[in-house]
């Protein structure tokens, strides 16, 4: 899905959010970094559709946002809520809300158990599990139904990286099957440069693209290769 951006505006937090055009290519990952406070989130609940009280427009494919396009896009926040339930229950409930047969719900529920390694606790109370373990289930429960769009909001913050190996793997496999588009949030450049096509720096300025390598090599000029989380992107010039 192609997302076009034009002339968007939106005051919070005595900041005036905005970007006056920018647009993603379908059936990429693309990334944004960016300091606390500067909108990101914002920016992904605005593009899902949550957040509708901003001025300019969004364009999905050509054309504006409707509750049929709302279908086919996944948004997945930093702190996924986890239905009191089972965590087959939390996975199989979007293809229920879609009305799909039984049989295809209960088919690619087990799938996506698969897919994130998570089938030893199908059956265990979604509230209780460990922060990765939430994560894996909101991935699956975000990508059972085979959304165009998927959005997410730092996936991989404060979780091991045994996890975070096991999330990249399923997002970028998910992409290069579908063609999916994947725009990703994320305070780790190492995560950026790994798993993303195109990033993008957001601050008060508004979103600007800028070039993996141009990042690789700013990185290494400051010589704090290993100091990927909460790098001043400021000192890398962006």
């Amino acid at each position: 899905m192609k997302i076009e951006m034009q002339g968007l505006e939106k005051r919070f937090d005595d900041m005036l959010f905005k970007i006056e055009k920018c647009t993603l290519e379908s059936g990429r990952i693309h990334g944004i970094i960016g300091h606390n406070g500067v909108g990101k989130t914002t920016l992904l609940r605005m593009i899902s559709g949550v957040d509708k009280a901003y001025s300019g427009r969004i364009l999905y494919n050509g054309r504006a946002f409707d509750e049929k396009l709302f279908e086919t896009i996944s948004f997945m926040a930093q702190k996924p809520y986890m239905l009191s339930r089972s965590v087959q229950d939390n996975i199989v409930y979007p293809l229920k809300l879609r009305n799909l047969e039984k049989e295809i719900q209960k088919e690619l529920t087990q799938v996506w158990l698969k897919n994130l390694g998570i089938e030893d606790i199908s059956t265990r109370k979604a509230t209780v599990l460990s922060g990765g373990e939430r994560q894996k289930v909101s991935l699956a429960r975000g990508l059972v139904y085979s959304p165009d769009l998927v959005l997410l909001d730092e996936p991989t913050a404060n979780i091991d990286p045994d996890t975070v190996e096991v999330l990249e793997r399923v997002l970028l496999d998910y992409r290069n099957r579908t063609g999916a588009t994947i725009l990703l949030i994320t305070h780790d450049l190492s995560q950026a440069i790994r798993l993303c096509d195109d990033l993008y720096v957001l601050d008060k300025h508004g979103l600007k693209a800028v070039g993996k390598e141009e990042i690789v090599k700013r990185v290494m000029d400051l010589q704090k290769p290993e100091k990927f989380l909460d790098l001043d992107y400021m000192a890398l010039g962006v």
